[in-house]
């Protein structure tokens, strides 16, 4: 079991609610007006002040706050999983980011898991390497020979060399065009 408190979301909520008690008792705002947006907030914090992610012997389970929203992912279901960089602006919470479902309360790095029916899921966590050996599943990035250049790669069989000077160009033989004298009329 792993949590990860989510600071970005608390300072941002936390402030918030401060401004927004600033602005009703400078203003003539209603009290319940006020109750209720700090309900909101209030239910807000709770659900995404954390991400607990936990895997067992069946599943991988993520849990966001005090546990409102909680999900549970049979282990079998996974391909692969992968260390990922969360793309920039991504934000926080559950969200979708048009190839995979994101959940993140803090930072930038996740855990990338594929399902055998080819959808992902990135967890969001500040312990990957944890992460990735407690799911136990293969990587998708492949091994590569980091010694390998381009010129290795390049079979040299298919390559012809440059001639050095314009004599080795083989010449064309094109006939010339016959000329014609005609008359054009006046």
């Amino acid at each position: 079991m792993h949590r990860q408190f989510g600071w970005f979301s608390v300072w941002t909520i936390t402030l918030l609610a401060m401004l927004i008690s600033l602005f009703a008792a400078i203003t003539d705002v209603h009290a319940a007006e006020l109750v209720m947006i700090l309900i909101g907030l209030t239910a807000l914090q709770l659900t995404f002040y954390q991400i607990t992610t936990i895997v067992n012997e069946q599943a991988l389970i993520v849990r966001f706050g005090i546990g409102l929203l909680s999900f549970t992912f049979p282990l079998h279901e996974f391909v692969t999983a992968d260390a990922k960089q969360i793309p920039m602006f991504s934000g926080y919470g559950i969200r979708w980011l048009g190839h995979a479902w994101l959940f993140n309360v803090h930072g930038k790095e996740a855990v990338a898991t594929t399902f055998q029916s080819g959808r992902q899921l990135w967890i969001g966590t500040d312990d990957v390497p944890g992460l990735l050996s407690a799911l136990n599943l293969p990587s998708t990035a492949t091994e590569r020979d980091t010694t390998t250049t381009l010129d290795s790669t390049i079979n040299k069989s298919d390559t012809e060399t440059v001639p050095d000077s314009t004599s080795d160009i083989p010449q064309l033989d094109v006939p010339e065009a016959e000329s014609k004298d005609t008359d054009l009329p006046s």
